[in-house]
């Protein structure tokens, strides 16, 4: 789940550029496992679910999931009914048919070679890249979260709230 919110901060980054032209997302749920989906509680999929649809600050054109087990797609079926319709527009889940479906969808030129495309891994925007960089400058942007003890809290108010 780190990982997840690292590769979405950077994703961020290129903002402008994400927002003007729009990104399509491809989940991969290779690997995925029951101890993966265990990671997967209820409180962690809302809040993903609605950062996505109301606080992600990038244009999402379509999202596909490829890859996905029977256990994911049980409750992909539970929740797609409680997306708004555009939401569910852009979210495609490709069965496992040698990549057929998602070849349909997405041109092989900007397609991976690891999904049937042209496209080699290095030419691909690896959010991921260097990843120690990433978790250093994410916990900069987030070192002022929570703070355990009362005098501390009360320091970081404004003074027109502090009593």
């Amino acid at each position: 789940m780190i990982l997840d919110i690292l590769a979405i901060n950077g994703a961020l980054e290129n903002q402008p550029v994400n927002q003007i032209t729009g990104a399509t997302a491809i989940f991969d749920y290779d690997g995925f496992n029951l101890r993966s989906f265990q990671a997967h509680t209820p409180g962690w999929v809302l809040m993903f679910v609605e950062t996505f649809m109301n606080a992600f600050s990038a244009r999402i054109k379509v999202v596909h999931v490829v890859n996905a087990p029977s256990l994911f797609l049980a409750v992909f079926k539970i929740a797609y009914p409680f997306f708004p319709k555009k939401i569910q527009e852009r979210i495609f889940v490709h069965p496992n048919d040698g990549w057929k479906s998602l070849h349909s969808e997405i041109p092989l030129e900007i397609l991976p070679e690891k999904y049937g495309g042209n496209m080699k891994f290095d030419s691909c925007i690896n959010l991921l890249e260097d990843i120690e960089k990433l978790e250093d400058q994410f916990l900069r942007i987030f070192k002022y979260g929570y703070i355990k003890t009362k005098t501390n809290r009360q320091s970081f108010k404004p003074l027109s709230l502090q009593k």
